[in-house]
């Protein structure tokens, strides 16, 4: 019988991953894609002879899946995306306080499926690449579900268009309302997913709101560093406090942040004293601050299309294969304990960290996949983008913001291994800084130095200024480093050494550098 390569990409993926509202609903979307591509692969076992991507049945599906198959590969990839569709349906119909008719129908529509497949010999793979792109060229555009109405409050004659959802506003919200009144969500579907009275959400985002797994809130990532460094006293605490939250719809990260309007329970002031003896306890140790930003990192591999065509025939793409599962399980596994590893799957991580281990936890990720990838000659390299943003920023942006941080690395020229770190201030100001992975050195000495607070607060300003003077002037190389040395000499504390710049564009890039290293010191009364 003739065997056949089989490619399945489907999502979508990143749109739906980020439309987030809690870091739970974030994670939720993640596995459930995840799932998805489980449940393809067991439809898809019994024709398979040898998996490619992921390379065995226990891997982590990504956004794509490869096979090699017996059988007409049309009809299994028919079945496999049924399958696929019925996960859905069948989670859409478990939703409790919806429009089930509307909920399940949006659960149909949902899904963005694409398949090729090329009889199996030595070039298969790399035709599937040309097959697919041309495959996503031609849209299937399906039907839209039919809108399901509200009763008017004042006059039965007429219907009302129910709200679009928060997160994914194609689709309109499921929602149970309360009759009679104007779009007022029913305090049953408030309860059941957590939702705030305007958070009018679509069956996908309430499938992911209805996967209840504890996840810290951002305020909790911002501060994942500290429970390294508390005292004895201190951790006792802390343990009392998590111990007074459990079950709330706030954590140990708003507390200690203060923030906790959606506290419920009735151990408020309690929790007031508890953290002002923390704080109190913890003021002398050397890095305790309560951070009101965190950091998003996304990473991704360069040039793997280039990688994967070298490769001569598909036992060579399953090794390969093999070697990104690993990564992304030594990715769960080896992750730091203030990491919250959102998605590791091939050569694609999202993941929440401190911001003032954003920079570290990049280049954790960038040895994991240099380590994996050793064998390979060119050796295949990753380009993380790092953003560092407010606990309050919407997770939309938040996310978003690191992805465009990935791709402004990978632009910095066409073989990348490069890294980006971008800061967003609640103002919406923006500092950018990027360079290659074999630079790394200048920047990690950059954090290190601001950590120890041993550097002017305004001087990476006042360079940054000099800098962008000396540019519009035509200045050259030795008058940046004279304007640089003249501003250093001017100041009481030490100040960060210059590397070798070209001119006053690298003075003012190394600026950038230092304004976000700096940064990273923020501490809650400067949010």
């Amino acid at each position: 019988m003739s065997e056949y390569l089989l490619r399945i990409s489907y999502g979508p993926v990143q749109p739906f991953i980020s439309a987030s509202r809690k870091t739970r609903d974030l994670k939720a979307g993640s596995e459930l894609l995840v799932r998805l591509g489980k449940e393809m692969l067991e439809e898809l076992a019994p024709a398979v002879t040898r998996y490619v991507f992921p390379s065995s049945p226990d891997g982590t599906c990504a956004n794509i899946l490869e096979v090699v198959v017996q059988g007409d590969p049309k009809e299994l990839a028919r079945a496999a995306k049924e399958r696929a569709i019925r996960y859905l349906v069948d989670a859409a119909s478990k939703l409790k306080h919806v429009n089930q008719q509307l909920a399940e129908a949006q659960a149909k529509t949902f899904l963005e499926f694409y398949a090729v497949w090329t009889e199996l010999d030595e070039g298969a793979h790399e035709r599937l690449d040309g097959m697919m792109a041309a495959r996503k060229t031609v849209r299937d555009f399906g039907r839209a579900p039919e809108p399901v109405g509200l009763p008017h409050p004042e006059d039965s004659q007429f219907v009302l268009y129910r709200p679009k959802s928060l997160l994914l506003p194609e689709y309109d919200s499921v929602l149970d309302y309360v009759p009679g009144a104007m779009f007022e969500i029913s305090p049953e579907a408030r309860r059941e997913y957590d939702l705030k009275q305007t958070e009018h959400l679509d069956a996908l985002s309430l499938i992911k709101r209805s996967r209840k797994k504890p996840m810290p809130s951002t305020r909790s990532v911002a501060v994942a560093d500290i429970p390294d460094l508390l005292t004895e006293r201190a951790r006792e605490i802390w343990n009392e406090a998590e111990r007074i939250l459990q079950g709330q719809s706030v954590d140990v990260g708003d507390w200690l942040a203060n923030d906790m309007d959606e506290y419920e329970g009735p151990d408020q002031h309690r929790l007031n004293d508890l953290r002002k003896q923390l704080i109190e306890e913890m003021r002398d140790v050397e890095g305790f601050r309560i951070r009101p930003y965190y950091a998003v990192i996304h990473a991704d591999g360069d040039n793997m299309g280039k990688v994967l065509s070298a490769l001569p025939n598909v036992e060579a793409l399953a090794e390969f294969s093999a070697k990104l599962d690993r990564f992304a399980e030594e990715v769960a596994s080896k992750s730091p304990g203030y990491a919250t590893v959102v998605f590791a799957g091939g050569d694609d991580v999202l993941a929440l960290v401190p911001m003032n281990k954003g920079f570290a936890y990049a280049r954790f990720l960038h040895n994991l996949f240099e380590e994996q990838m050793a064998s390979y000659s060119p050796r295949p390299s990753l380009s993380v983008g790092i953003a560092f943003v407010h606990v309050k920023e919407d997770l939309r942006e938040a996310v978003g913001f690191a992805m465009q941080m990935e791709k402004y690395a990978k632009a910095i020229d066409p073989e990348k291994n490069a890294f980006a770190i971008g800061a967003r201030t609640r103002g919406g100001t923006e500092v950018l800084y990027r360079d290659k992975w074999d630079r790394a050195d200048v920047v990690e000495e950059l954090f290190a130095f601001f950590e120890q607070k041993t550097g002017p607060r305004g001087f990476p300003y006042e360079v940054a200024e000099e800098a962008e003077r000396l540019i519009a002037v035509g200045a050259d190389q030795s008058v940046a480093r004279a304007a640089y040395l003249r501003l250093a000499g001017k100041k009481e504390g030490a100040v960060p050494d210059l590397p070798p710049i070209g001119g006053p564009q690298d003075l003012a890039t190394f600026a950038n550098a230092m304004k976000l290293a700096h940064f990273t010191t923020r501490s809650g009364e400067e949010a």
